[in-house]
């Protein structure tokens, strides 16, 4: 008879559930190392209190567009994949594509009273991201939506005359409306001058020229405000051209001598000029014809409406010629 064999006691090896947790985080960083909802259940779970992965925020984006147009600008997914992309560290997006020409789409356009497609529009939650912190000025905030506004595919509404300076035909009857949003130290803008000079001698008779203001900061409020100044003594175009042909001046001059100067070589009653000019008496006028700018998703001067068709940036007369021409029967 065989003797009988000790039965071997299983003996319990720490080391390999160890190695077996150790295996499983790897596997779940490499699988989920963008995913902040699992960075913050480990952390959580090993008790590490740390900033790398924020607080995750649920931030719904409408994407307003017309799905049907054929052949867009650009790919609108790109776009909206780098938000994604932008995004995925701080937030659970959610994505809504919405057509302009849904009920749904038209009663968000008059409400928000929209301009242009596309736009993103995110929900008050956004403002709570990084991403909005460090972009805030190129957000619009509208009712409870953040808008950035994208090139344009196409214009829900024009740009109208308006308070703007409007120079050639004077009335609804021109067969062409041009729309300058503009700004007196923009060196573009100045070369501009000329060229529509040009254009209101050749079409007496044809076309309507408006000026808005385009704030960019630095010295452009004073030089609107001088323009509107010299307005209320019937010179706004004498000093729109003597500023353009003369803004190099300013950057060696302080704003005193500067008012003397160009109210003296404009003919302007210089107490009252400067008095006006004292008041700031239209800060609010050259603020909203800027905010008009950009609810047309302009964003640096020239920006330029020939009736329907935008141009953004300075063109030569031949080009600007031929947009005209193509509006005149």
């Amino acid at each position: 008879m065989s003797p009988k064999k000790k039965k071997e006691s299983f003996k319990f090896n720490p080391w390999i559930l160890v190695s077996v947790i150790a295996v499983v985080l790897l596997a779940g960083f490499i699988s989920y190392d963008k995913s902040p909802t699992f960075h913050n259940n480990i952390n959580f779970v090993l008790g590490i209190e740390d900033d790398i992965f924020p607080e995750v925020h649920k931030v719904k984006l409408t994407v307003l567009t017309d799905p049907s147009l054929e052949n867009p600008a650009y790919d609108l997914n790109e776009k909206v994949d780098s938000i994604k992309e932008e995004l995925e560290l701080e937030a659970e997006l959610e994505i809504e594509t919405l057509d302009i020409n849904t009920d749904k789409g038209k009663e968000i356009i008059n409400k928000l009273n929209l301009k242009t497609y596309p736009l993103f529009l995110f929900d008050k939650e956004f403002d709570e991201t990084e991403l909005y912190k460090e972009l805030t000025g190129f957000f619009a905030e509208e009712d409870e939506y953040f808008i950035l506004r994208l090139q344009p595919y196409g214009y829900l509404q024009l740009p109208e005359v308006g308070n703007g300076h409007v120079k050639g035909v004077l009335t609804d009857d021109a067969a062409v409306t041009i729309i300058e949003y503009s700004s007196f130290s923009c060196p573009y803008c100045a070369k501009m001058k000329d060229v529509f000079a040009q254009a209101l001698e050749d079409y007496p008779d044809q076309i309507r020229f408006v000026y808005k203001h385009f704030e960019r900061g630095g010295v452009d409020q004073f030089l609107a405000h001088m323009s509107e100044c010299a307005d209320e003594q019937g010179k706004f175009w004498e000093m729109h051209d003597y500023i353009f042909d003369n803004v190099s001046e300013i950057k060696n001059s302080d704003s005193e001598s500067v008012m003397n100067i160009f109210a003296t070589q404009v003919g302007l009653d210089v107490q009252l000029f400067k008095n006006c000019m004292s008041e700031t008496r239209y800060a609010q006028k050259i603020a909203d014809h800027t905010q008009e700018g950009y609810s047309f998703a302009i964003t640096g001067t020239p920006g330029i409406f020939v009736n329907d068709r935008f141009i953004g940036g300075a063109i030569d007369y031949e080009s600007l010629k031929s947009i005209i021409d193509s509006f005149i029967p």
